[in-house]
């Protein structure tokens, strides 16, 4: 091998091994993982988007705490703690539910919010969905905001009938 290439793999391994030592050092054995994010957009809750993998929404949730076996072939990760449930379908997300108190558009609106909030701060911009009973569901984009006894009580990302299925038999916020 010739002494510039020998130095070349020489340097990336040291830059390599002070990146380990590094991560170590912020890391130490035991810490507990960081606290999840709780961002709401029209393209991830909490950081986790839609159609990714079970081992992906528990690198960003951590250890589910409990797998429900549903109907139709979906599977439900529970992270009562987090206050969040992924659905998933042949092994892809296809719905976010966020029921968690910390949850927040960057409007500041999440589970929890009074009503008032959600449809001052979107107004127009938001489409009443059609139900019955006490609960009402807004549409945002592909955001369903679940709306009951004058409060939001969950945000779901997904698409079409299915998020509107979830969202309308979600369970409302700090109610789990």
């Amino acid at each position: 091998m010739k002494p510039a290439v020998k130095r070349a793999f020489t340097a990336v391994a040291l830059v390599l091994s002070a990146l380990a030592a590094v991560s170590f050092t912020l890391a130490p054995a035991g810490a507990a993982s960081p606290a999840p994010e709780r961002s709401i957009t029209e393209l991830a809750i909490g950081g986790a988007r839609l159609g990714l993998g079970a081992g992906a929404y528990v690198r960003v949730f951590g250890k589910p705490s409990r797998v429900d076996r549903l109907e139709d072939g979906l599977t439900r990760l529970v992270y009562q703690k987090v206050g969040v449930e992924v659905y998933l379908e042949r092994g892809a997300g296809v719905a976010v539910n966020a029921f968690g108190r910390g949850f927040r558009t960057s409007a500041g609106v999440g589970p929890c919010s009074p009503a008032q909030a959600l449809k001052a701060t979107y107004g127009n911009r938001l489409r009443k969905l059609p139900t019955s009973g006490p609960v009402s569901l807004y549409l945002f984009g592909r955001l369903v905001f679940r709306v009951a006894d004058s409060r939001v009580g969950a945000v779901v990302l997904g698409r079409g009938a299915l998020a509107r299925v979830i969202a309308g038999n979600s369970v409302d916020c700090g109610r789990r």
